[in-house]
């Protein structure tokens, strides 16, 4: 089984990056994020890539991604929404400003307490990467003759923690990665019922085949 993570396009959150927006269920993707999804699309028909099953995080971001993305492959699946593979729930920090929360105490108490560190009312970054945990286990695999190819939109926290949950990554290596939006890491399962990476981050105009 290969797992396609798509990061949602830009979206009205990114643009106004000094608000702490975590999950942010309602910003839509910015005209920019709308291209964006649209050539991921493109790219994908033209590589010939198409899924067995999709999915979706239920912001409206992730959503459009995946829409905007699959008609312009021509694909008519339906996007199945499942909340695991929503963003970071930031708590009472959403909608605050980022410089008001960021003190240099509060970035020092963040390092200290490192992947377990949460928000008052949010998630850890242990919490989210459990929970995509939970969802890739969930999936149905195909067989060796026929394996299954399952794309999720989601998002950039979302797939940094779920790659971290997997290979046990330091708090440093989990925040550092990068994904940038439309960019598609891929997961794969083998016979051995055991996760491995194959990419992180892919931006679209890098975006080949896997295996060629």
């Amino acid at each position: 089984m290969d797992v396609y993570l798509f990061r949602h396009g830009e979206a009205l959150n990114n643009v106004q990056s000094h608000i702490i927006g975590g999950r942010s269920g309602s910003a839509p993707l910015v005209e920019g994020g709308v291209r964006q999804a649209a050539i991921l699309g493109e790219t994908l028909r033209a590589m010939n890539l198409f899924p067995d099953e999709v999915y979706s995080s239920t912001a409206m971001r992730a959503q459009q991604t995946g829409q905007i993305a699959l008609s312009a492959m021509g694909v008519r699946l339906d996007i199945k929404l499942d909340e695991r593979l929503h963003e970071q729930d930031t708590g009472d920090w959403t909608g605050c400003l980022a410089a008001d929360v960021f003190t240099e105490e509060m970035v020092r108490t963040i390092e200290a307490t490192g992947k377990d560190f949460r928000s008052p009312n949010g998630e850890s970054m242990n919490d989210v990467g459990s929970r995509m945990y939970d969802w890739a286990e969930s999936l149905q695999s195909g067989t060796l003759d026929e394996p299954r190819i399952v794309f999720a939109f989601t998002h950039g926290g979302a797939i940094r923690s779920f790659a971290s949950r997997l290979f046990e990554w330091s708090h440093a290596q989990t925040y550092q990665a990068q994904t940038g939006n439309t960019s598609v890491s891929i997961f794969s399962k083998g016979g051995d019922e055991s996760w491995h990476m194959d990419a992180l981050g892919i931006e679209v105009a890098d975006l080949e085949v896997k295996g060629s």
